[in-house]
């Protein structure tokens, strides 16, 4: 009986290590030499955007870490340094919450007179209380989606002196549940349930994908090519905020179900590398290919009318007409 069950163990165990080998362990091959070249993280102090920044230091890249809290950045920046001997390292202050505070950033950026390679929007919120921001929008709209899209606009005259250049936008596969579209009640304040979190997290998505595709769009044949990541669910401080996650002891009684079913943020990164380093990647990337945008991404009434929404809300920040 115990050999039975021994080796029932073994096969279900065997069986969902492979599952998860072939899923998770896509790992990116491009071998595109990014060295010197400038790239900018948002979120960089943990999770995925701490082992990009650490996988994008060993390969040489010259990096601006975007961090809300300096201290930790710099901590952050001495430790890269130290593992990967790259001194090429910066670290810049950029509150997401704030709109000036986004403006402000990349003006510093543009001042240094460089050419950007890469933007990579990571940093985000998932199921946080609802609450507004300096600018009287909702937290998570601002975050996940409406700084991100000014700070796009703002650097585009950065990423154009490049001869190749990208903006990566970290999405989700929430993004392909929302219908209601545009919806005004995540724009600020809403009535604090736990459905009405996920929702404008899935709202926030949504709006980036659709904005990244009508910059896409917009851009062309130009210099500077936008795209879509869907890093899959990592194991990252994102869910710091999520009950289930928030509790210690339930986050300890599910840490083996989450070994098979969560990935690492090395292999959370892996796409968002090849949406940097491969020569023609997809716009919208999931495990290393295309994945699925919800379909309202494409409707042109519907980006034109949430495009103009975004202008209209940063329109202090905006000078140029794209």
């Amino acid at each position: 009986m115990l050999r039975k069950l021994a080796a029932l163990v073994v096969f279900v165990g065997s069986g969902i290590y492979l599952a998860r080998r072939y899923y998770f362990w896509k790992h990116c091959k491009c071998s595109k030499n990014i060295d010197n070249e400038l790239i900018i993280i948002t979120g960089p102090t943990s999770g995925i955007g701490l082992t990009l920044a650490w996988d994008l230091a060993r390969r040489g890249a010259s990096l601006v870490l975007a961090c809300r809290d300096i201290e930790k950045g710099v901590q952050v920046s001495k430790k890269i340094t130290s593992s990967t001997n790259n001194s090429r390292i910066r670290v810049e202050r950029l509150d997401l919450t704030s709109l000036s505070s986004v403006s402000s950033f990349a003006k510093r950026i543009i001042a240094l007179n460089e050419p950007v390679f890469a933007l990579v929007n990571n940093a985000g919120i998932f199921y946080a209380k609802p609450s507004n921001t300096v600018d009287g929008i909702e937290v998570t709209f601002q975050t996940n989606y409406l700084s991100p899209f000014l700070l796009s606009l703002l650097l585009l005259p950065t990423l154009r002196k490049h001869t190749s250049s990208r903006i990566i936008n970290l999405s989700s596969r929430a993004h392909l549940i929302p219908t209601e579209i545009p919806n005004p009640e995540f724009h600020q304040t809403f009535e604090d349930t736990p459905l009405k979190r996920f929702e404008s997290y899935q709202y926030s998505k949504f709006c980036l994908t659709l904005a990244a595709h009508h910059l896409s769009e917009i851009l062309g044949q130009t210099t500077v090519r936008v795209h879509c990541v869907d890093p899959g669910n990592t194991e990252t401080s994102i869910f710091r905020s999520f009950p289930q996650l928030a509790n210690p002891v339930s986050f300890a009684l599910q840490k083996p179900i989450r070994l098979f079913v969560v990935k690492t943020p090395h292999e959370g990164i892996q796409s968002i590398l090849h949406a940097l380093l491969a020569k023609e990647p997809p716009f919208y990337i999931e495990n290393l290919s295309e994945g699925t945008i919800n379909c309202r991404v494409l409707y042109p009434t519907l980006s034109n009318t949430i495009w103009q929404m975004s202008r209209n809300m940063c329109k202090s920040y905006l000078t140029s007409s794209i």
